[in-house]
């Protein structure tokens, strides 16, 4: 199904955006700021044309060896706790350099909905979830394949409407989204690199070649064999994805925070996370209300280019522990007691059997023990920003229980 069109209505910054003229000028201004990240303009004009695809060779004179363009995602897939697989992407270190000079520089704060409490510097899970303290009901919903949904279209709509010139948004755009499918991405390396290797199921790829249309502009745009332009998505792993994709649904946050006003309930969002909770004078909640929203939820995530995950839309009613992100919220934000009992385990195993026999013992697949310690020390650290005396206590613990660790080895 087309998704309707993105039409992002952007507020007015309080510090302008930088004046972006060209793909040079931008590179200029990043090598000044980073010139330990320097990145030549050939470079990067291959890997815009070929939106960033790794192993990808330029020659940029005859004297001139073949170099490898510095831009580029490493992809590995992970196993998603609820099946399936998820494609991590990781840029390389010159294309996150530049990057995060795009986040610096080309957006503000406040082109972020309030109701937004992901990807913004000082505000925290925690905020998100104080936001329904003391819910007597809770509806939470899941946006499904939310950074995979937003396309290199509307991200180069939005750097329009911020306001940069049809060229530099596309390149911007380009520079900021990736191509998910690796068959499709090695048939675009072999149309830079005749003695490039494409693996058979890339050769085979729905029997289609990938044909480049130079004929809108200076820069290559891909086609299939039914002529339909192969467009990037927002990845998992840029530093601009977080900031892009709030700004890109804050049109959704601001008709599910009327949607809620009127309703009489109160709204938030976390990255893909939904939320809405009555408010404490709210007389007429119940299952039947609760259906009406849910179905109001989805027809306005559906208007503004998203889908909602139905698997994942929860009712929780009264009596039933109120769960935001991992955090309880009844008359305060607080840990969950399955939380807190599961680093409490860890220490006490660490004391009375020593790190690694309680690592080595652990279930499933014993994790590395300097991993398994890192990740102990994260949750507690983790802990701290929620409930600090609780934290500062079980980091005093896990201390004590390393001291022991090392007397008894």
């Amino acid at each position: 199904m087309e998704l309707p069109p993105f039409n992002p209505i952007v507020k007015p910054a309080k510090v302008a955006p930088a004046q972006i003229n060209s793909l040079r000028h931008l590179l200029r201004l990043h090598n000044l700021e980073n010139p330990e990240e320097s990145i030549l303009y050939p470079s990067a004009h291959v890997a815009i044309s070929s939106h960033n695809t790794a192993e990808i060779w330029l020659e940029h004179d005859k004297t001139t060896p073949l170099r490898k363009v510095p831009l580029y995602y490493k992809y590995r897939s992970v196993p998603k706790h609820s099946g399936g697989m998820r494609i991590l992407s990781e840029p390389s270190s010159s294309l996150k350099s530049l990057q995060r000079w795009i986040l610096r520089h080309c957006f503000t704060d406040d082109m972020v909905s309030p109701a937004a409490y992901a990807y913004r510097p000082g505000v925290s899970i925690k905020d998100c979830a104080a936001v329904h303290i003391g819910a007597k009901w809770l509806l939470k919903f899941d946006l499904k394949d939310f950074f995979g949904g937003i396309s290199e279209a509307r991200v180069y709509e939005l750097f329009r409407a911020i306001g940069y010139k049809e060229l530099v948004a596309f390149e911007l755009a380009r520079l900021t989204t990736f191509l998910p499918d690796k068959n499709i991405r090695r048939n675009i390396q072999a149309l830079y690199n005749e003695k490039f290797e494409i693996t058979p199921a890339a050769r085979n790829y729905t029997k289609l070649e990938i044909s480049i249309d130079s004929s809108s502009g200076p820069y290559p745009r891909y086609r299939d064999s039914a002529g339909k332009i192969i467009r990037g998505v927002l990845p998992q792993g840029a530093p601009t994805s977080g900031i892009i994709a709030n700004i890109c649904a804050g049109e959704l946050d601001k008709e599910l925070a009327s949607l809620a006003l009127y309703n009489g309930l109160r709204y938030s969002r976390y990255c893909d996370d939904l939320f809405f909770s009555p408010r404490p004078d709210h007389e007429h909640f119940d299952r039947s209300f609760a259906g009406l929203m849910i179905r109001d939820v989805d027809r306005a995530v559906l208007k503004h280019g998203f889908r909602l995950n139905q698997g994942k839309t929860r009712v929780v009613p009264p009596g039933s522990k109120k769960l935001i992100l991992g955090l309880q919220v009844d008359d305060r934000v607080r840990l969950d007691t399955a939380f807190k009992k599961n680093i409490d385990y860890h220490i006490r195993g660490i004391a009375k059997f020593g790190l690694q026999q309680h690592v080595a013992h652990s279930k499933g697949n014993p994790p590395p023990v300097l991993s398994f310690l890192n990740h102990l020390q994260g949750l507690i650290a983790f802990a701290k920003r929620i409930e600090h005396w609780y934290g500062e206590t079980r980091e005093t613990n896990l201390k004590k229980a390393l001291s022991i660790s090392e007397v008894t080895r």
